[in-house]
């Protein structure tokens, strides 16, 4: 069992320098917003963004977790920059969740952001 994440392709290729990498590194971006953006006992999914992709909401400690992954990343590494163009992609995505809301307004709103690397085989 191989569970090291984005280095899985360096470990096999420590048992089997010939194999090829099977890896591909996907964006995840999350944000947290303010818990009035959430239903504390619900959660959303948004199947059907611009791009195909899937947005969830959830209730995380009296706030509203959103996020999406999908993208696919240039690069495995430890510290993963979340890319500007993501942040502005969720927010216009939840305008059409929260019509009452502007994009530069949900931007506002934004607590905290991160991205991760979950994998793609």
């Amino acid at each position: 069992m191989n569970c090291t994440g984005i280095y899985s392709d360096e470990i096999r290729m420590i048992d089997e320098p010939s194999v090829e990498p099977l890896m591909i590194a996907s964006e995840g971006t999350h944000v947290i917003l303010p818990g009035e953006y959430v239903n504390k006992n619900h959660g959303l999914i948004l199947p059907a963004t611009e791009d195909g992709r899937v947005i969830f909401v959830l209730p995380y400690q009296n706030k509203a977790l959103v996020g999406t992954t999908d993208n696919i990343y240039p690069e495995m590494t430890n510290n993963p920059k979340t890319d500007p163009n993501a942040l502005t992609f969720l927010c216009r995505e939840l305008v059409k969740l929260y019509p009452l809301r502007t994009e530069e307004e949900l931007r506002n709103k934004i607590i905290s952001y991160w991205t991760g690397l979950p994998l793609i085989l």
